[in-house]
C-alpha cells in the first residue's frame, strides 16, 4: 500500500532536504576555505600534510625487505623521458660519485670504472611514475647493497637510517630510507634497456628502485650523504609525500 503525501508534508520534506544540502554545502565550503587559509607545512596546508604523513607511515610499516616487484620481459628500445631537474649536460668522463657519512674522516670518491668492477646485475620490472603512467624497463648496474658492503671497511653504512642523494650540481635531491636502499631491486644503474644510459636518463649513473615512485629514482647521481635523520627532499619540500613507497 502506497502512503499518500499531502501538499503540506511534501513542502516540509523539501524544506528539510534543502536545509540538509545547505548545511552540507556550508560545511564543505568552510572546510575548503579552512584548507586554503590554514598554516602550511612545506607548501602544503597542515591538514593535508598530516594525511600525507599518515600515508607515509602506513607504507613504512608495511615495507617488506624481500618483497620483489614482478619480473617483466626483457626490454629494448627507448624509455620515456620525464624530468630533467638538476641535470648537467657538461658532465663527462671526469665524473665522480662522492660518499659522505658521520663515520668518515673525509669523503670517499668513486669513478664509474670502480663501480662497474662490482658484480653486475640486471632487473626487469614496471617503472611507475607518480603522475600515473608506467612502463616496463630493464636496468643493469650494481645493487646498492653490494656497493655499501664493498666499502664496509670504511664505515658501516648500513647502520645509518637515511641517505641524501643529490645530482652532480645539487639541483635535485631525494631522501631515501636505508631499508629501501638495501632492497635487492635497488640499483646504482649505468645501463637501461641494454644500452649505456643516455644523458636524458641520467648518464653516467643513477638510482633505480622498484620500491619507490619515479621521482625517487634520481638521475646523474653525484653524491650520497648518510645520516640518522630524514634529510631534505626536493618534492617533499613542494607538497609531495616524503616516503613515496610502492
Amino acid at each position: 500500500m502506497i502512503k499518500e503525501i499531502d501538499e503540506k508534508d511534501f513542502k516540509k520534506m523539501n524544506r528539510r532536504k534543502l536545509l540538509t544540502w545547505a548545511v552540507l554545502y556550508a560545511t564543505g565550503f568552510a572546510g575548503l576555505r579552512g584548507l586554503a587559509t590554514s598554516e602550511t607545512d612545506l607548501d602544503l596546508p597542515w591538514p593535508l600534510r598530516k594525511v600525507s604523513q599518515t600515508t607515509d607511515a602506513f607504507w613504512r610499516a608495511n615495507f617488506r625487505e624481500n618483497s620483489r616487484a614482478p619480473e617483466t620481459p626483457m626490454q629494448t628500445g627507448k624509455m620515456r623521458v620525464n624530468g630533467l631537474i638538476g641535470m648537467d649536460k657538461s658532465v663527462g668522463h671526469n665524473w665522480t660519485l662522492q660518499v659522505n657519512s658521520p663515520g668518515l674522516e673525509e669523503a670517499l670518491n668513486f669513478k664509474l670504472e670502480q663501480i662497474k668492477a662490482l658484480p653486475k646485475v640486471t632487473e626487469s620490472f614496471e617503472f611507475k611514475c607518480i603522475e600515473g603512467w608506467s612502463q616496463n624497463v630493464t636496468v643493469s648496474g650494481v645493487r646498492f647493497s653490494d656497493f655499501l658492503r664493498s666499502q664496509s671497511q670504511q664505515d658501516d653504512f648500513t647502520a645509518y637510517a637515511f641517505a641524501l642523494l643529490s645530482t652532480v650540481n645539487g639541483g635535485y635531491y631525494v631522501s631515501m630510507d636505508m631499508k629501501s636502499l638495501l632492497h635487492p631491486q635497488t640499483l646504482l644503474c649505468y645501463e637501461m634497456n641494454g644500452e649505456e644510459l643516455t644523458m636524458a636518463h641520467g648518464y653516467p649513473l643513477r638510482l633505480i628502485t622498484s620500491v619507490k615512485y619515479g621521482v625517487k629514482n634520481i638521475k646523474q647521481l653525484g653524491s650520497i650523504d648518510f645520516g640518522y635523520s630524514p634529510p631534505a627532499d626536493y618534492w617533499a619540500e613542494r607538497g609531495y609525500g616524503e616516503y613515496l613507497g610502492l
